[in-house]
């Protein structure tokens, strides 16, 4: 064997004595894209239970000091192993003799074990830099001695490979950890249940790399923290939980701060022991834009020219003429060039389009992609190019795809490297007379064009500012007649889906021109997405946008990253409800459905209206994101002003250039495209697509989850009360099919982020044993309902302390030794007072802590519910608040005449004095009952319903 374990422990200088150091030695094993970290001995009991040890034992004996043979070691099936040291006679250098009697398979596996020790214990030769150590078994030899026995030689070399160290590549953060690791390559590790790219180590062993004995807690997040190296875990998918590395640069002490935004608050302690650790874990994407793998064969979009109302009406773009052939018989040198030469122009030009921003639309498709204006650039050229290899002119084309340089690997502005790199402007495309045209001025070409695009749209917005308030208009060119060199070219106008009007005011903002095409392919390509979302779905209007992108149009349009909302621009902000995610839940549950990632942007005026989380992802990662509509944050976009909750009322059969009739579409996931196809494909992409705007009249309503995506239940008394509640659905679902047992009939729809399913009592009954039939009915049904809320009309008992009017909103909750919901019927009168003789349990711990949330947020407003109610007032003005008169509370001690109504205006004498009306939303105890109260003098409670104890039963 060509190793010498003797002179790797010296080089590694450990504080144990050899033979204990090489067992407990870290030995990386696996691929380029899996590894794991374990000490030798671990990773020996892990791969051959049954001799690796032994074979450890041998080594061990070994390279004791003085030692240069072991005793002969004995294994099953009488196999004997004896281990030696041999030096060369004509180096110093030293190696391993094995000899091993034996069968064949277990020569064999002692021959894996001792190929492995030998790249996994070796020293790198680079001082910083990770390299790949794979054996090869050289110079065997067989020579028979006998019918039953043989002698076999062979020599085990050993072959070094360097792989590209950078933390920015996909699961390659870890390299940060090491200084030079060697990773024994082409031998097993432990099976992950998710295929996560990264390193998989012991969390004691993470911890001492990164130069910590302990986990700390900041701003309620777990960290693993050295002083220049931070460990935060970033997500946790089963038994797995994902880690990322932080360092600073140059040693520097680093800030808790810099991994705040990329904890996930989510993880706690006891998620960390037991489970296994992966770090190297993060989002990435290959762009394809201007790449060797883009499609560049993209077709006219066969739109039509911008109409008289558009921003570029009557506007057009001329390739120009050549005015400097001559020039290339003139010498230029440095005195001729004020400002610099030629190459200088040429970078400045690149510098100057790389902050300007492009959408590639995709006429046919429906999707687009905002890239910066070099990547862009190239996409263009690289296009025009292959027109010409491909076309009439392939015979004076001498350009070669092959001879252009990218860089490794191609990143969002890895555009500006392509074009500016010294051998790729060198290139040349024709053969013009022995003068050839070359890269560079072919670029500057299409530059010209680009730079003209950008302005004319400069001065249209100045001219006519009154022509951009239209979000269901997109102007543009047409890709193909720019890369086809076509000469004039004119503005092109496209119509938006409804889907795509949240991010049109985007493209506004930046001042991004708009390329138009059919086929532009997947210009952007997520690596390790889930396959629902292996590539942007067709057909549903998204916008993606790289990270690196995003993050130059932060830096140049006055946004901020780190505020709550994120702001992309000074007009523009980015709505992340709390619950919100980036990635497909089904990555870690494979049982769940898919959801609905695409990205939400408001107007900036709308930032003190809308709750949610900041930020968390990587700065330095290539991910990108997806903007559009989401179908469990959904609001709907007017042609111009603030986008609301409230679906808008659409123009029955009016039609747009795509074909789509907004009257026709149901809610969500629509069916009216008449490319089919394509819209079958979108919809088995993602749970839910389209959804245009219903008129007043119309419900919006969507294909229905499955029984199991109901996650909230609420149970009414009287079908009034239910009317309230399906009022404020903000999507209705169709019928969800439930066993003949259940007697209950319901209602589905969505809130928010949370699927309901809503009931009430069977007509003409009420009262604990009715309510909790129901209740018993709705749990067995939907088995994953995390609770159930009684929502109903009650009766209030004002006191001082809570001053109840009708149109008050009343929350139930628990209060000293009362769960929330008092039975009446088993409060029991004594002498001095009442006494409780049963009770209930109390609400879910998962709701008292919302309430306590709620309570304490300062920017909750003082009646938060009355959008809410001002909701069920429009769509029924039946449920309008009453009129002041008919809220009065009357002195305890008077009794109704039975033939007067309550609400016929009685003596002053016997009203109580009240201050003003006005409504609010009250937290405390309610009474539950199966009769009528008539009165409740000894109550200190709020409210008393009907129903309360028999739900809370139910759902026990």
């Amino acid at each position: 064997m060509d190793w010498d374990p003797v002179t790797f422990l010296q080089e590694q200088q450990y504080l144990e004595s050899p033979e204990i150091a090489i067992g407990q030695a870290i030995v990386l094993t696996g691929s380029a894209v899996m590894v794991q970290a374990l000490t030798c001995s671990e990773y020996l009991q892990q791969t051959w239970p049954s001799s690796g040890m032994k074979i450890l034992e041998l080594i061990q004996e070994l390279i004791r000091p003085g030692y240069r043979n072991s005793s002969p070691g004995i294994l099953p099936d009488e196999t004997r192993v004896q281990v030696k040291m041999e030096s060369s006679i004509h180096s110093t250098k030293t190696s391993v003799l094995v000899l091993v009697n034996a069968l064949p398979s277990w020569i064999v596996e002692i021959g894996e074990i001792l190929s492995w020790m030998g790249s996994a214990l070796r020293t790198s030769p680079h001082k910083d830099r990770l390299v790949f150590c794979r054996p090869s078994i050289v110079n065997a030899g067989d020579a028979s001695v006998g019918p039953h026995r043989s002698n076999f030689t062979c020599t085990i070399q050993y072959t070094l490979h360097v792989v590209l160290n950078d933390s920015q590549v996909n699961g390659q953060c870890w390299h940060g950890l090491f200084k030079n690791p060697v990773v024994a390559e082409g031998f097993p590790i432990s099976w992950r249940s998710s295929l996560k790219m990264g390193l998989e180590i012991p969390l004691a062993m993470m911890a001492t790399l990164a130069g910590t004995s302990r986990a700390h807690t900041f701003s309620e997040k777990i960290f693993l923290k050295g002083f220049s190296t931070m460990l935060v875990p970033t997500d946790s998918e089963g038994d797995l939980v994902l880690w990322h590395l932080i360092s600073s640069n140059g040693g520097s002490r680093i800030s808790y701060n810099d991994g705040v935004r990329l904890c996930n608050d989510k993880i706690r302690f006891a998620d960390l022991k037991g489970s296994r650790h992966i770090l190297g874990w993060c989002s990435t994407i290959k762009i394809l834009a201007g790449s060797r793998d883009a499609c560049y064969s993209v077709g006219t979009s066969g739109l039509p020219k911008a109409s008289p109302t558009c921003l570029l009406a009557n506007v057009s773009i001329s390739q120009g003429r050549r005015v400097n052939e001559d020039a290339r018989r003139t010498s230029f040198g440095l005195k001729d060039f004020k400002s610099g030469g030629i190459r200088r122009h040429y970078i400045q030009k690149l510098k100057s389009i790389e902050k300007r921003f492009v959408l590639f639309w995709d006429e046919e498709h429906k999707r687009g992609w905002l890239v910066n204006g070099a990547t862009a650039l190239l996409h263009l050229v690289r296009a025009s190019l292959e027109e010409n290899r491909n076309g009439v002119f392939s015979a004076a084309t001498i350009f070669h795809p092959n001879k252009m340089k990218y860089p490794e690997p191609y990143r969002p502005y890895s555009g500006s490297w392509v074009l500016g790199d010294n051998s790729n402007t060198k290139i040349p495309i024709y053969d013009d007379d022995n003068d050839p045209v070359l890269f560079h001025e072919y670029v500057t070409q299409f530059y010209e064009i680009l730079e003209k695009a950008f302005d004319y749209q400069s001065a249209a917005v100045s001219a006519h500012p009154e022509r951009c308030s239209s979000r269901s208009q997109l102007e543009g060119w047409d890709f193909e007649n720019l890369a086809a060199e076509r000469d004039p070219i004119f503005a092109k106008e496209a119509k938006i889906d409804p889907a795509g009007k949240s991010w049109i005011d985007l493209i506004r903002s930046v001042r991004a021109i708009t390329l138009f095409g059919r086929g532009f392919g997947d210009m952007v390509q997520p690596i390790g997405a889930c396959s629902n979302w292996a590539q942007v779905p067709p057909g549903n209007s998204y916008l993606v946008i790289c990270q690196e992108d995003l993050k130059e149009i932060v830096a140049s349009w006055c946004g901020n990253l780190f505020s709550v909302p994120p702001m992309l621009t000074d007009r523009i902000i980015w709505h992340i409800p709390e619950d919100s995610s980036i990635r497909c839940r089904c990555i870690s549950t494979k049982s769940m459905p898919h959801s609905d990632i695409a990205q939400v942007l408001l107007p900036s005026t709308m930032a003190s209206q809308v709750t949610g989380a900041a930020l968390s992802f990587e700065d330095n990662q290539g991910g990108a994101f997806m903007f559009g509509l989401n179908t469990s944050n959904l609001w709907h976009w007017p042609e111009d002003g603030e986008p609301s909750r409230k679906p808008i009322a659409s123009i029955p059969g009016v039609r747009n250039d795509s074909g789509i009739s907004d009257s026709l579409d149901s809610g969500i996931g629509g069916s009216c495209d008449s490319r089919s196809s394509t819209r079958e494909d979108s919809q088995s992409r993602r749970s839910a697509g389209l959804r245009t705007e219903p008129t007043r009249q119309s419900i919006s309503m969507a294909s229905s989850p499955t029984s199991d995506s109901y996650t909230v239940g609420i149970i009414c008394a009287l079908h009034i009360e239910l009317m309230a509640v399906r009022i404020l659905f903000d999507t209705s679902h169709y019928k969800v099919m439930s066993p003949s047992t259940d007697t209950n009939s319901y209602a589905f729809g969505s809130m928010g982020q949370h699927n309901i399913v809503a009931t009430c009592l069977p007509d003409g009954e009420y009262g604990t044993n009715a309510a909790a039939s129901v209740a018993s009915n709705m749990k067995r049904t939907f088995g994953s309902l995390q609770f159930c809320l009684l929502v109903g009309i009650g009766g209030g008992a004002p006191s001082a302390r809570n001053d109840i009017r009708l149109g008050d909103v009343v929350v139930s909750k628990p209060i000293g030794s009362r769960v929330g919901v008092v039975p009446y019927d088993m409060i029991k009168a004594q002498e001095h007072g009442t006494e409780l003789n049963g009770y209930l349990q109390p609400p879910p711990r998962i709701l008292r802590s919302v309430l306590s949330l709620m309570q304490s947020d300062p920017r909750l407003s003082r009646e938060p519910l009355e959008p809410y109610l001002r909701q069920i007032r429009d769509a029924n003005p039946e449920y309008a608040h009453p009129e002041a008169f008919s809220d009065t509370l009357y002195l305890i001690f008077y009794s109704h005449p039975s033939q007067i109504p309550a609400i016929t205006i009685q003596p002053v004498r016997h009203k109580a004095r009240r201050p003003p009306a006005r409504d609010t939303d009250r937290a405390g105890l309610s009474i539950s009952q199966d009769h009528a109260l008539k009165a409740c003098m000894a109550s200190k409670t709020s409210c008393k319903v009907r129903k309360g104890a028999g739900d809370m039963c139910g759902m026990d």
